[in-house]
């Protein structure tokens, strides 16, 4: 620039003054910038905000909240249903809807049936339960011979018909005559004939009762021949003891 202004001064004064105007157009030009950011932004050094792309809105998803199988069911029922599922889970889940069913259908077929064949007997107080048949319905379960569900009777008894329990629960302490096996069949302990225990269950009279407790190998440890026990016949099975066996003596229900 200075070359042509020392060129154009041979003009006279007024090449002067245009030569001092085209140095200030030059400086000006070679200031810009060929981008194209604004001049505020080249002054002050800040950079130009970048537009991102809007990102696509996101949506909460809520799981379901979960259904209670047993929704339908009484309180009774569902703890009846629940005490199965926990007890045996692959024969009594808790769905499908008929497998459900199916089981509580049985639970109160039992409180129904068994309860009524029981309360039918007839016993010396006509409407209470004989626990001799109690006894005879446990022992028919004990070798699955009765046709009563072991598993299902005594939820069915506790939850669906528990004004039954307890008689129940009893007549799981005794056993009838026979051949039992100490430890497996029948516990140790004191045992009194079932008749004459409860007064709907008999008179208690017991005649040509015979028993006999004896060794893993068989051999006598004691025995009894009873013509006429009119209260009944008490008996203490010990531990030590292999087996007991009765004849003639009825039903035995554990008192101690």
């Amino acid at each position: 620039m200075g070359h042509i202004c020392h060129i154009w001064a041979y003009g006279g004064h007024m090449n002067r003054y245009l030569c001092a105007a085209a140095a200030i157009l030059t400086t000006s030009t070679l200031g810009c910038s060929s981008t194209n950011e604004p001049l505020e932004s080249q002054a002050s050094g800040t950079p130009t905000p970048s537009t991102s792309p809007t990102s696509p809105p996101t949506w909460e998803t809520t799981s379901p909240e979960p259904v209670d199988p047993l929704e339908s069911f009484s309180a009774e029922e569902r703890e009846y249903l629940k005490a199965l599922e926990k007890k045996n889970p692959d024969d009594y889940p808790l769905e499908p809807d008929y497998v459900v069913e199916s089981t509580l259908e049985s639970g109160l077929e039992i409180c129904g049936e068994v309860a009524k064949d029981v309360y039918d007997e007839p016993t010396k107080a006509p409407g209470a339960p004989n626990i001799n048949r109690l006894i005879e319905i446990v022992d028919e379960m004990s070798y699955d011979s009765g046709g009563v569900d072991s598993d299902v009777a005594g939820p069915a008894f506790k939850y669906l018909c528990p004004e039954h329990a307890k008689m129940w629960n009893r007549a799981h302490s005794g056993f009838t005559e026979g051949v039992q096996v100490v430890g497996e069949d029948i516990k140790p302990g004191v045992y009194h004939t079932a008749s004459g225990l409860f007064p709907h269950s008999g008179s208690g009279l017991v005649t040509d009762c015979y028993w006999e407790r004896s060794t893993d190998n068989g051999d006598t440890i004691a025995n009894d021949f009873i013509k006429n026990a009119p209260k009944g016949v008490t008996v203490t099975i010990r531990a030590s003891d292999g087996g007991f066996t009765s004849e003639g003596c009825g039903n035995w229900l554990k008192i101690g």
